[in-house]
């Protein structure tokens, strides 16, 4: 069965996609299994599939169907004894392979040879077939035969069998929802340019490259060539994104030339790979470990790897092997064909820059914000294209340059650009003009960029630039971005094309100057003491930590980051005036002189008081910090993370009284923080993620007016949180993911008015959550999945009514979907009042009858039960299964009471009235279900 790559790779809608996209036969499954997949995949807050749910009336049913399979990112086949009588589902089957879905076939109760050879002697499939080929008049014989290709097609894919958990859906339902969650992980498409011009012949050829019509091949490898800023790179993102939903995995490693150019980078490298494709979260002690670690780990994984622009033998080794599994597939970018050749990949798509038509829509787009340009700029936009020689970056660089020049009907600064440009042009030259034309504010920052920030937070730099140029900063920003000069990626980084980086290093190196330096620089121009205090920003990395930096008097250094090397403990006395300090990987030592292998403390003084930033990551230092630490009175982010010898802070860290931000993320002997942390009022971030020693949290926690964001991912140590935690007026965001000892949560924490976003995920010795989550009016996301120590929730979720408005919330399908299940009696005085309250809810919501023992009602979410007080129920009673009953409840104003665990009743009122209603029960079969999401 041949597999068609999609051609409708520009058009892609984000907003029309489905995570998962099941296919399965009604009468088989859609009442029992599918219905508790399908409520347990989105109550893990992904979108599904499911035609019932889906398809809108009066839409064509083959197109839907169509547009679903080809936007959806996992396919899952669910293959039962009648899957082969239906031929919508075979045509599903087929479709599937033709489209850039991951496949993943579930066995339902067949065997994967009954699908493999449908028509087999004795097979189950084998009836059906017959059939379909007494009724050509329906569909010919090709079909047939690409139905039969499609099933044996996916059949070798490895998937799920009811067999292999032993037949107990159950565990099955909990399998899947685990392995798709696992395949998504590192699913989010990537950003690409609004205006794709002249990509569409290099889309086709690396497509058809990569024989996506022949996944049975063993591997694949791509290379991508051409000069620096004609694309590469975005060719390479615009086919990732078409493609990577076919692969088990997939990492997509960017400009590896400029952030790889020692062996600590490369192992940073290495770890990525190991995450991204097989979520390993080990340490990688050397490049050649890492290569063992992924020659071991990867061989099973068909995975989809981008190594973009590579520029050297030695990180091409570190990365890049013949451990990918079957079925895989490398794309290497590089301006450097040897490195392909060294790679030895099967073949090259050469890029060379656009003719004279694309660059002139291309620079139009930047230019002008149409496809074309405006009629007293032609003749003027038709030399700039010619001069740029169809370089696609510098086309977008010197046309957003000039777009608010036109707003302005400035013709002269086009006459300007042109002359500027020159006789004999150059892209460095085309370049440098927007350059140029950047006030003294830009320009520095700029520099500053190129120079030391690549990679690096905005948030840090901001600081480091308010400082120096006060309220000036935010404007230039967003004026480099505007013309193309840097970009911000993710959560706040900072990015520029690697072009405009070399253009960058270049100004600074023909400065006379020495007041920025990096790695390679500050190899070749020595920290002399003559030289020493021209110095603003130095960015140093060692080969190894036997190799100290030797700093002298540096009185205009502000910025400073070292990494994998000596530092000595007093250095920031020769640097009194700097605002951000980071150190990364190094051994912190007494004497520069001598560098002495002991390890030292470090030492706070009042040459720290300018600092606004201090970071120390994975540094090998005693188990405390001293209490000078109140020397940084200007500190305003403290980051001391992966310091696994860290005990505690000192009790002056509560002197910092400008702090904003703490983090002490994986420091895995943390045990307790100083109650004078309360004293932090301006703290907004505190983060204490994988601080597994930690016990318990300081009552003084309460204080942090301020707070917006507490992290405790995996402090498995933790046991409680404090009861003052609802004083935390500010908080937004509560990360409690993988805190597996915690047992329950204070009751104050319903007093957090301002919360938003809160995860259990995988609280699993959380035994109850208290009634007042049920007060987080402005609550919209909650994590509960994998708490399976949670016996009952009582009646929290009937008031968080807009955890509903979005399907982002995960775990919640036992509560707001269909597979919570509870027993709750009522009493009412006489009979009439009983049944006029039953009428008032069926206006409310859609309601069954059922009996409690009745075990095929598993997939409703609510009864309630006519009762006695005594306890004794009668013998009928009201099974609500509408998926949006608890928000459909709330709009109409009916809360549904149930008694707490002091057995106190809770009357409900209905129409002013209080009607005596009043829970004798609370029966959860979470036992049987828990595992249906």
């Amino acid at each position: 069965m041949e597999c068609e790559p999609s051609t409708s790779i520009i058009s892609f809608d984000l907003n029309n996609k489905f995570h998962v996209f099941l296919s399965f036969r009604g009468p088989d499954v859609r009442n029992t299994f599918v219905d508790h997949l399908y409520a347990a995949l989105s109550a893990a807050g992904l979108r599904v599939f499911l035609d019932s749910e889906e398809l809108e009336k009066g839409k064509g049913i083959d197109s839907s169907l169509q547009t679903a399979i080809q936007t959806s990112d996992i396919l899952i086949p669910i293959f039962s004894k009648g899957y082969a009588e239906s031929t919508w589902c075979l045509e599903e089957a087929a479709r599937m392979c033709r489209s850039n879905g991951l496949i993943i076939p579930l066995f339902y109760d067949v065997e994967p040879c009954d699908v493999r050879y449908p028509q087999r002697k004795g097979g189950l499939f084998t009836q059906a077939f017959e059939k379909h080929y007494t009724h050509l008049d329906r569909h010919d014989e090709k079909t047939i035969e690409q139905w039969k290709g499609a099933l044996h097609q996916i059949s070798e894919l490895s998937g799920w069998s009811l067999k292999a958990e032993f037949g107990h859906e159950g565990r099955l339902v909990k399998a899947v929802v685990k392995g798709v969650l696992d395949k998504l992980k590192n699913r989010v498409p990537l950003d690409v340019p609004t205006h794709l011009v002249g990509f569409e012949r290099g889309i086709h050829e690396l497509t058809n490259s990569l024989h996506l019509n022949s996944m049975d091949i063993s591997l694949v490898r791509v290379g991508i060539s051409g000069i620096g800023g004609v694309g590469k790179t975005t060719l390479a993102k615009v086919v990732y994104n078409e493609v990577h939903r076919r692969f088990d995995a997939c990492c997509f490693l960017f400009n590896i030339g400029a952030t790889a150019q020692n062996s600590t980078r490369l192992m940073d490298l290495q770890g990525r790979i190991l995450r991204s494709l097989v979520n390993y979260h080990g340490e990688v002690p050397s490049v050649d470990e890492g290569r063992s670690l992924m020659r071991d780990r990867l061989r099973g994984v068909r995975a989809l790897l981008i190594l973009d622009d590579v520029n050297d033998g030695e990180q091409l080794h570190a990365v890049y092997g013949d451990w990918f599994g079957h079925g895989s597939r490398v794309i290497i970018t590089s301006r450097d064909q040897h490195i392909l050749n060294l790679a030895k990949v099967d073949s090259v798509l050469k890029m060379s820059g656009l003719g004279n038509d694309e660059g002139l829509e291309l620079f139009s787009w930047h230019a002008f914000s149409s496809a074309f340009p405006e009629t007293p700029y032609q003749e003027l936009s038709i030399k700039i294209v010619s001069a740029c020689q169809g370089h696609p970056l510098a086309l977008e660089v010197i046309g957003s340059h000039l777009f608010d020049k036109r707003e302005s009907n400035d013709i002269r600064c086009w006459e300007e650009a042109v002359h500027n440009i020159g006789e004999y042009p150059s892209i460095s030259r085309i370049l440098q003009t927007s350059y140029d034309g950047l006030t003294h504010v830009e320009k520095e920052i700029f520099l500053d960029i190129a120079c030391c920030f690549v990679g690096e937070s905005k948030r840090d730099a901001d600081i480091i630039w308010e400082v120096l140029y006060p309220n000036k900063v935010q404007t230039a920003i967003k004026n480099l971005s505007l013309k193309m000069l840097i970009n911000i990626r993710g959560h706040g980084f900072l990015h520029m094309h690697d072009l405009l980086q070399e253009m960058g290093r270049g100004i600074q190196e023909q400065a006379d100057n020495n007041s920025r330096l990096w790695p390679s620089m500050v190899g070749h121009k020595s920290l002399n003491k003559d030289r020493a205090e021209e110095v603003k920003m130095l960015v140093y990395t060692g080969e190894n930590k036997r190799d100290p930096v030797s700093l002298h008097n540096m009185p205009s250094l502000r910025y400073l980051f070292l990494q994998n090397t000596k530092v000595a403990v007093n250095f920031v006395k020769l640097a009194p005036n700097l605002i951000c300090i980071k150190i990364r990987d190094c051994e912190i030592v007494s004497d520069r002189h001598t560098w002495m292998m002991s390890r030292t403390q470090l030492q706070f003084d009042s040459s720290w008081s300018q600092v606004r930033i201090f970071s120390l990551e994975k540094c090998a230092f005693p188990t405390k910090i001293p209490n000078t630490l109140n020397s940084l009175v200007n500190l305003q982010r403290l980051y001391i993370q992966h310091c696994k010898d860290l005990t505690t802070l000192p009790s002056t860290v509560g002197n910092l009284l400008q702090l904003k931000e703490l983090k002490l993320c994986g420091c895995k002997s943390l045990k307790r923080l100083p109650d004078t942390v309360g004293n932090l009022v301006r703290l907004e971030v505190l983060c204490l993620g994988d601080c597994a020693d930690l016990k318990s949290l300081p009552s003084t926690l309460g204080n942090l007016a301020q707070l917006q964001s507490l992290s405790l991912v995996r402090c498995t140590g933790l046991r409680s949180l404090p009861n003052t935690i609802g004083d935390l007026a500010q908080l937004m965001q509560l990360n409690l993911q993988g805190c597996s000892g915690l047992q329950g949560l204070p009751k104050t924490i319903g007093d957090l008015a301002q919360l938003e976003w809160l995860s259990l995920f995988e609280c699993s010795g959380l035994q109850r959550l208290p009634y007042t989550v049920g007060m987080l009016s402005n609550l919209k996301f909650l994590n509960i999945h994998g708490c399976s120590g949670l016996g009952s929730f009582h009646h929290i979720v009937v008031r968080l009514a807009q955890l509903r408005e979005s399907n982002r919330s995960a775990g919640l399908g036992s509560l707001v979907q269909k597979k919570f299940h509870v027993y709750v009696g009522f009493n009412v005085d006489g009979e009439q009042e009983g049944e006029a309250l039953m009428g008032h809810l069926q206006k409310s919501v859609r309601i069954c009858r059922g009996r409690k023992d009745d075990q095929s009602l598993c997939t409703e979410s609510l009864r309630i039960c006519r009762g006695r007080e005594d306890g004794q129920s009668r013998d009928n009673s009201w099974a609500i299964d509408n998926s949006d009953i608890l928000v459909e409840v709330l709009s109409r104003g009916l809360n549904i009471p149930m008694r707490n665990s002091n057995g106190l009743n809770i009357p409900m009122r209905k129409n002013g009235l209080n009607i005596p209603f009043f829970p004798h029960e609370v029966w959860c079969r979470w036992h049987i279900c828990r595992s249906c999401y």
